[in-house]
């Protein structure tokens, strides 16, 4: 699998035009072959694309666009392979991407990512220090309820201690701690009213996700804390 001694040998760097078909063949689970005979949005041409290589094939990529405020970009997409999955290759890409974005001056990526997305959640909060920093009630679609994430490229990243955190939970210590039910249950519910609450008006940020195996919850529990002083953004 292009490994050496446990290594994979994959090769992470900004997608050139020509190989934009790769890109679309992987998003839409196609063949390189199908995607060439596409036409493409000329927009995608305006944002950047990172890729995942791996024995010459596309394994996985991110979409970045610069945001109008200059140290601020917005990822928009990030798709790994099927059959690629869980052996670190979004780890790579987010590595990569924040080499590539501090190299342009670029020190913050932000990007909305859906309550209910445990996957994407588990690996922007607990693995990679993003924070939830604003609660998109309703986004784009109503009962489509989204967190606004910010990560600072300039932060050490450290790895979110769920399993610990868990352990607390069930401890007693339930301060800051909102469960995500299904979304039918939560659209009407006070978790749902005390989360939006607490992340746009009471200045805390969303800082992890406990998943139930670790809490004992029968639902994901969201952890919060209040912003620091002077440091996280608005």
């Amino acid at each position: 699998m292009g490994s050496e001694g446990g290594v994979l040998k994959v090769e992470t760097r900004e997608l050139r035009e020509e190989e934009m078909p790769f890109w679309m063949a992987l998003q839409a689970g196609m063949s390189v072959a199908q995607a060439e005979q596409l036409s493409y949005d000329p927009l995608i041409f305006h944002c950047w694309v990172l890729g995942a290589w791996l024995e010459g094939n596309l394994v996985g990529g991110m979409e970045v666009v610069r945001s109008v405020r200059p140290d601020y970009a917005v990822g928009v997409n990030a798709v790994v392979a099927a059959t690629h999955q869980r052996i670190g290759i979004g780890s790579l890409l987010y590595k990569e991407r924040g080499r590539f974005l501090l190299e342009r001056g670029i020190s913050k990526v932000v990007t909305a990512v859906s309550i209910w997305n445990t996957g994407s959640l588990i690996f922007s909060l607990n693995k990679n220090m993003a924070r939830g920093v604003k609660y998109l009630r309703d986004c784009y679609f109503e009962g489509e309820d989204k967190l606004w994430m910010e990560k600072d490229l300039r932060e050490a990243t450290s790895v979110f201690d769920e399993a610990g955190v868990g352990e607390s939970y069930r401890g007693g210590s339930q301060e800051n701690f909102v469960p995500v039910t299904p979304k039918e249950l939560f659209l009407n519910s006070r978790p749902r009213r005390l989360l939006e609450s607490l992340v746009n008006t009471d200045g805390f940020h969303v800082i992890g996700l406990v998943r139930p195996r670790y809490s004992g919850c029968d639902n994901n529990l969201l952890v919060l804390k209040p912003r620091r002083e002077g440091g996280d953004n608005e």
